[in-house]
């Protein structure tokens, strides 16, 4: 039998904000923070974008920078979530069927887009600490991402999470 830990409140917020799609910035994108968002959603490293964009990384750091005091977001994963969320930059594209998930999987998913820390992302997807990276590679394999923040586009692309993530089975009113 799985036992439901109550929330945090902080972490409440944050999963409304991945429910209900919405998320508020502190002021507005410039044009090259969204190009940087943009490559950032789709997974790609600092290097990548710099490539892609014509810039250097250090102009593409501190573009994520300002994106994550824009956005109140320290880790790219839960930075990609925020302009994601906002609707600030669309999805990647993606090939193929959504993965199903199961609940557990569901649970860890919105933690890994909201959580900075594997320790909030434990309480999330309601893990223990020393199963929360294990599961999370797995995971990763599954549905064939690179890492956390490549996941986070991948699930906005697949609509695992974003407006219609009422289908996850948490209730934000309740906890």
């Amino acid at each position: 039998m799985t036992m439901i830990v109550p929330l945090p409140d902080d972490l409440q917020v944050l999963l409304r904000t991945v429910q209900t799609g919405t998320q508020a910035l502190a002021g507005p994108l410039s044009a090259d923070e969204l190009r940087v968002a943009g490559l950032l959603v789709t997974g790609a490293l600092n290097p990548a974008i710099a490539h892609e964009l014509g810039m250097s990384e250090e102009d593409v750091r501190r573009h994520l920078d300002r994106i994550g005091q824009e956005t109140g977001a320290r880790t790219r994963h839960t930075r990609a979530n925020c302009v994601l969320a906002a609707g600030l930059v669309p999805p990647p594209p993606v090939t193929g069927p959504a993965p199903t998930l199961s609940a557990p999987e569901r649970l860890l998913l919105v933690g890994l887009a909201t959580c900075e820390t594997w320790e909030r992302t434990a309480v999330v997807a309601n893990l223990d600490l020393r199963t929360v990276k294990p599961a999370t590679q797995s995971l990763l394999r599954r549905v064939g991402a690179a890492h956390r923040t490549h996941l986070v586009g991948l699930a906005y692309g697949w609509k695992l999470i974003g407006a219609s993530t009422a289908a996850l089975g948490h209730d934000s009113a309740g906890s």
